[in-house]
């Protein structure tokens, strides 16, 4: 499968804001190591908005940029609070947003 890796780095961007759509309970998404970068995070933020069930996201290994990871924290922290179940108290449990980069 020599070469096959270059091909998914160079053309998933599509494929996974489609497949995201169809996943509409998916709470953990993975794209540790993938090599996404800023171009590719633009690609995937509106399927991102349109999650509302996403709560954690690991981008560790990637390439930063400081504006998209704030856009992204906005996201899963607004999926986080919309999501969070009720205490037996009546509030809200807290949870760690886990860091959208390592």
């Amino acid at each position: 499968m020599k070469g096959g890796w270059r091909w998914l780095k160079a053309s998933w961007r599509i494929p996974l804001s489609q497949w995201l759509s169809q996943q509409p309970q998916l709470q953990r998404l993975s794209l540790l190591k993938t090599g996404i970068g800023p171009k590719g995070l633009t690609h995937l933020l509106p399927a991102l908005k349109q999650h509302p069930s996403l709560v954690q996201l690991d981008l560790g290994l990637n390439p930063k940029n400081e504006e998209l990871q704030v856009e992204l924290e906005r996201i899963l922290e607004r999926n986080q609070k919309a999501n969070l179940p009720e205490t037996t108290h009546g509030s809200r449990r807290d949870l760690h947003i886990k860091s959208v980069y390592r």
